[in-house]
């Protein structure tokens, strides 16, 4: 009788084993397909301090998935030129399916490049022909993740400014799901 029990304990572990992974990997494609669709607008921009060309940023994630996901930093960087002209950075944290969570962070200008821009306004402001043109304009998004809370994950997407304009201006409508 201990030879059978032995044979259907083992079936047993083994199925529960097998349905453990099943659900491990089901879980792990959830959450990357939750990050995945998360979608970012930025609320507000406030609070601009000139001593650190600063200022507060509240950043709104819409997950429209039925699966929670989480991220832990969001990260932009604004080149103009090729060079830094602003960053953006924002800690993280859960959004719940269908919901909208609203988080902080910073907006901070690069001083160089700011007054380089200053230059050249003071430059068009006396009648003289600038160089400025949107599409010296780009920016590069990063939001990074744990998966399951322990498999490293990030996704980049580049914008151009034309690009980044329009889908700031598609959020205000249909696009932003919550």
């Amino acid at each position: 009788m201990t030879v059978k029990n032995s044979h259907s304990g083992r079936r047993v572990a083994r199925t529960a084993v097998i349905a453990v992974i099943g659900l491990v990997i089901a879980s792990f494609f959830a959450n990357s397909y939750a990050f995945g669709n998360l979608q970012f607008r930025i609320k507000d921009v406030s609070g601009f301090d000139y001593a650190s060309l600063s200022s507060k940023l509240q950043l709104d994630a819409c997950n429209p998935s039925a699966f929670p996901a989480s991220f832990d930093k969001f990260d932009a960087v604004i080149l103009y030129r090729g060079n830094d002209f602003a960053t953006m950075s924002v800690n993280g944290g859960m959004v719940m399916p269908h919901q909208p969570a609203h988080f902080d962070g910073k907006l901070k200008l690069d001083a160089q490049t700011v007054s380089g821009l200053i230059v050249a306004f003071s430059d068009a402001l006396d009648g003289r022909n600038t160089a400025y043109n949107e599409d010296d304009i780009s920016m590069t998004m990063t939001v990074n993740t744990n998966l399951l809370g322990i498999v490293p994950y990030s996704q980049t997407r580049e914008f151009t400014f034309s690009e980044f304009k329009q889908v700031m201006s598609l959020q205000k409508n249909t696009e932003y799901a919550c």
